[in-house]
């Protein structure tokens, strides 16, 4: 690492020390050592994959690794961009001659970055002081979300439900006249010479959540980086940063931001902008010099401090400025740019955003669920109801506007609606199958939709797909749909022709990427399912375009999967792996595998055997002797909310000795609290009250009602983003190896493309089998890593993880387990054992 990167790490060592990481067990070794590794990869041009543990200042460390390459590669490129100035025109002139000619151009680009930076601080100042203005004046910070009512939005007449060809260019050039009327501004906007190139190298900032990439953002305020410049001209430059988002999120239409469905708000929105009566207000038209100088203001605004997405939607709401089109506008000017994960992986969102991957650097934080995400994101399932609702909805429109539409609209909404009855034929003849025939992951052929009564050679995915998206049909029908219900004071459900149209259009994807198969939902209707086999394929592009693609989690382990399912195509030698390990001394943490009870009674939660009820009642006994010996909260993750209930039943009907059920036991000694599994409870509401609880006995110093326990599930809304620090966690339980369901469709079509996949290179059966086995084994241990890393959030936290199953003390499946949990895994020879071990740790923290 370079002399100059010391420095980075100086930043991060003072903002890490200034946020009460100071703790003997430093954290700087951890993070200058992924910094270092972090800044290697970039220079190199790989693919990096990050594991880095809650506590350690990943976020932080992240910022300060990309940004440092960042800042050394744009100084390294203005030297070059001077040395090539008068490099092949000039070579006859004397050397004096060259290098005056290149101190001149020198200096009339450092005096316009100087002059942009000097901007950017009086828009700050200006800023700083409606803040102090403001705080006088006792008005808060950031006010409410609320749209802003627009008039006149209603339509008239059944006119606006009509599809049309309008596919005008809404980007439109300045006239010279404007250009110069602009130029002539106080204030200019900069001109060709100061705006960023097309190829400037930005890093890309995706999560998984809005409320993460608002912390990420609060962490980038913090360091201040040297300029990209050596001179004393530039003192400071600022780290310009935009959050992108979906209209959801930055929509400040009052009639547009009332939709549900994002495919409408989109719909309504591109509508809106080419209608002249109807036009959204907010919708910035370049003709207007009006329009220029206000996205100048918000471009100035946006870039002269890091603003998160609310804080984007306020400064849209504040200049009357659509924030979902101006945010867009401004991303050239920019270093970092945030934005949700799920923008960032679909092809059409990464367009429809203006988002250029070439030579950029892509970090993907949070990234454990990545292989997920990617496959859910590209598949679907739809049910015979949704299939039926969609057909009467087409229908519907067609018998209101078939006479007023134009003859190409017409055949391709006929098309469509054939489609669509061939679909309803099928799942109508399918439910009169036996059950065998369309048991989950039963594999569907593309010939078998259609009879010959509605031919496959009637559907061209692409022509559809460009028919749909030019006409905004889904959004014209639903509309309209929405129209009859309120006309007809009837409540209507939920519409799903957007769903129906995305399986549709996914019938020209290529066989081997994905597949059509039989499933069953939560409620046990039948299903089609379209899934996505390959996830490689649509993460390639990221990967091929991008400068390097870093994948950044707090647990990544099982590390196996992202180098055989998501880039397979690259060599070893092209990726680095980066694990490190937690900033707590060792003593901090204990991990106890647990492989049967005091009676002797083995615990294994497979499928076959977790329901056996002395093996459940044995699990009461056993949890109920342990969280004797640990204080305050107990956290407790169960495989699925139905084996948590069955688990709870039984221990409520089975009897200890003193004559209480298992679960009275457990709840006299720390009060049970359940993760909610309807939204008439939220989690917040939950957590609170079992923090409260914890609180109160501490408080009382209570030697009968010693805290809380909460039952969490994996995969719910606890298991990730919740932080259990401190005394809401001084033990975490995790029962049993929560594998999906080994039926389900989705695995039964994944298990068989791993198989086919070993089998296709030359592999055996038997390798083949033991390939899909280890794939599924690691779907188990990334949520197993995921829910334990609940346990230790800061450096000066403590506490248990107890893994009960006689399987976790298999070295297979401890080699699955995150580094800093690993190293930490006690010998456990029985349950006494185990008690005595977290009687003597937890009498040392007090």
């Amino acid at each position: 690492m370079p002399e100059v990167k010391e420095s980075y790490y100086d930043i991060n060592k003072t903002l890490t020390e200034s946020r009460h990481f100071n703790h003997p067990y430093k954290p700087y070794d951890i993070q200058l050592d992924f910094m270092k590794t972090l800044y290697s990869t970039l220079e190199s041009k790989k693919v990096g994959i990050f594991e880095s543990p809650t506590g350690t200042g990943k976020t932080l460390s992240l910022i300060c690794g990309s940004m440092s390459w960042l800042r050394d590669h744009n100084r390294g490129e203005f030297e070059k961009s001077l040395d090539d100035l008068n490099k092949d025109d000039n070579d006859h002139e004397p050397a004096w001659v060259r290098e005056h000619t290149r101190k001149i151009k020198e200096d009339e680009m450092l005096e316009r970055i100087k002059e942009f930076e000097e901007k950017l601080e009086r828009v700050r100042e200006k800023e700083r002081k409606v803040s102090r203005l403001n705080a006088m004046n006792g008005q808060p910070r950031r006010v409410k979300r609320q749209n802003i009512v627009v008039e006149n939005e209603k339509p008239d007449d059944d006119d606006f439900y009509l599809l049309k060809d309008d596919d005008e260019n809404l980007t439109l050039a300045l006239d010279p006249a404007t250009s110069a009327l602009l130029a002539s501004l106080d204030d200019p906007i900069p001109d060709n010479d100061l705006a960023p190139p097309k190829e400037k190298v930005k890093i890309y900032f995706a999560s998984r959540t809005h409320s993460q990439l608002s912390q990420f953002v609060g962490q980038l305020r913090l360091p201040e980086f040297p300029p990209s410049v050596n001179s004393k001209l530039v003192p400071r430059e600022s780290t310009k940063e935009i959050s992108l988002s979906s209209r959801k999120h930055l929509c400040i239409h009052s009639k547009v931001s009332k939709y549900n469905s994002v495919s409408q708000m989109n719909d309504a929105c591109h509508d809106m902008a080419k209608k002249s009566t109807t036009r959204c207000k907010f919708h910035l038209n370049m003709h207007e010099l009006k329009d220029q100088v206000l996205q100048r203001e918000f471009q100035n605004k946006a870039l002269a401090e890091i603003k998160d997405i609310e804080d984007l939607a306020d400064l849209g709401r504040e200049l009357h400025v659509c924030p979902y089109y101006a945010t867009r506008e401004v991303a050239d000017w920019c270093d970092v740019i945030a934005l949700p994960y799920q923008l960032l992986l679909q092809k059409e969102a990464r367009e429809s955003l203006k988002i250029s991957l070439e030579n950029s650097i892509v970090v993907i934080d949070e990234a454990h669920n990545l292989l997920d995400v990617i496959s859910s994101l590209h598949s679907i399932s739809i049910t015979h109801t949704e299939i039926k609702r969609s057909l009467l909805g087409l229908q519907t429109y067609y018998n209101k506007f078939s006479k007023r539409l134009g003859r190409n609209n017409l055949v391709n909404l006929s098309k469509l609606i054939q489609a669509v009855k061939a679909l309803e034929n099928f799942m109508t003849k399918s439910l009169e199958k036996p059950r065998n025939q369309i048991a989950p992951g039963k594999e569907i052929k593309l010939s078998e939709f259609f009879s010959k009564s509605h031919s496959l050679d009637m559907i061209n995915s692409f022509e559809m797909e460009k028919f749909i998206k030019k006409t905004k049909l889904v959004f014209k029908i639903e509309s309209y749909l929405d129209k009859l219900a309120v006309e007809e004071k009837k409540s209507i459900s939920n519409l799903v022709l957007s769903k129906t149209m995305s399986f549709l259009s996914a019938l020209g994807n290529p066989s081997w990427e994905g597949k059509f198969s039989y499933g069953w939902s939560s409620d046990k209707t039948l299903q089609l399912e379209y899934i996505l086999l390959d996830p490689s394929f649509p993460f390639k592009e990221i990967i091929t375009k991008a400068r390097c693609t870093i994948l950044a989690g707090g647990t990544m382990k099982p590390m196996d999967d992202y180098l055989n399912y998501l880039f397979p195509y690259l060599e070893q030698s092209q990726i680095t792996q980066f694990s490190c390990d937690h900033i707590i001394p060792d003593e901090n943490l204990v991990v106890l595998p647990i492989a049967e009870s005091a009676t002797g009674q083995k615990f294994s939660f497979t499928f076959a055997e977790r329901n056996s009820k002395p093996m459940i009642q044995e699990l009461g006994l056993t949890i109920l002797s342990m969280i004797k010996e640990i204080p305050h909260g107990v956290v407790i993750f169960f495989p699925s909310y139905s084996y948590m209930n069955s688990v709870v039943q039984i221990w409520q009907s089975q009897l200890t000795p003193r004559g209480h059920s298992i679960y009275e036991e457990i709840n006299n000694l720390k009060k049970v609290f359940s993760e909610p599994q309807t939204s008439s409870i939220s989690v917040e509401e939950v957590l609170d009250q079992f923090g409260t609880e914890i609180q109160a006995c501490k408080d009382a110093n209570d030697l009968a009602h010693t805290g809380a326990i909460l039952f969490s599930v994996v995969g719910g809304k606890m298991s990730e983003g919740i932080n259990f620090s401190d005394d809401l966690a001084r033990g975490v339980i995790m029962i049993g190896l929560p594998f999906p369901n080994a039926f389900s469709a989705e695995m039964v079509a994944k298990r068989e493309y791993v198989e086919n996949k070993v089998l296709e290179t030359g592999g055996t059966r038997d390798e083949a089998r033991a390939k899909a086995r280890d794939f599924y084994e690691n779907i188990c241990m990334r949520a197993v890593n995921q829910c334990v890393g609940r346990a230790v959030r800061h450096a000066l936290d403590y506490s248990s993880i107890i893994l009960i199953d006689a399987r976790y003390q298999n070295k297979p499946i401890q080699e699955k387990l995150s580094f800093w949990v690993q190293k930490r895994i006690c010998q456990v020879t029985s349950v006494g054992n185990a008690n005595n071990i977290l009687k003597r740790f937890f009498v040392t923290k007090k």
